[in-house]
C-alpha cells in the first residue's frame, strides 16, 4: 500500500511539473502564446465583381451537426440573421438595383425570412448587430 501511495504521489508531482511548463510558453520571449482554435462555424468571405461593381459577403458558415435546420432550428416565417456567430454582411462598392429597387453603396446586415417555398432577403442598415433580435422593419 505504501509503495502504491509513493507511486501515485510521484506521478502526481511529475504531472504537476509537466503542467507548470505547459503554462509557461512564451512568444518572442515575453508574450504568452495564445492557442487560436478555429470556431466550429468557420468565417468566410466571398468577393465577386458583378457587372460594374464589387460585392463582398462576410459570414460564418453554421455547423449543422446533424440537426434539421429549416423549419426547426430556424423557424419558417420569422426573421433570421443569416449565418452564425456574428452578423452576416454584404458590401456593395457602388449603388445597385435589387429587383428594380435602388440600394446605395455600403455595408448592410444580411437577414432573411425563410419559408418552405420562398425566402425574403433583407438588407439592414444596421450591419453590426449580433442577431435579428433588434430588427425593425
Amino acid at each position: 500500500m505504501r509503495s502504491a501511495c509513493k507511486y501515485a504521489l510521484a506521478v502526481l508531482l511529475g504531472f504537476s511539473c509537466f503542467m507548470g511548463t505547459a503554462n509557461a510558453q512564451f512568444k518572442n520571449g515575453s508574450q504568452p502564446t495564445e492557442l487560436n482554435i478555429p470556431r466550429l462555424s468557420q468565417r468566410g468571405t466571398v468577393s465577386q465583381r458583378l457587372g460594374l461593381t464589387d460585392i463582398t459577403i462576410t459570414y460564418h458558415r453554421p455547423a449543422v451537426g446533424g440537426r434539421e435546420i429549416w423549419g426547426k432550428v430556424v423557424p419558417y416565417g420569422k426573421v433570421w440573421r443569416a449565418g452564425a456567430n456574428e452578423n452576416t454582411t454584404i458590401t456593395f462598392a457602388d449603388d445597385v438595383s435589387v429587383e428594380g429597387k435602388p440600394l446605395a453603396a455600403g455595408t448592410y446586415g444580411l437577414h432573411t425570412i425563410p419559408d418552405k417555398d420562398q425566402w425574403t432577403i433583407i438588407f439592414s442598415k444596421n450591419s453590426t448587430s449580433w442577431g435579428s433580435f433588434s430588427y425593425d422593419e
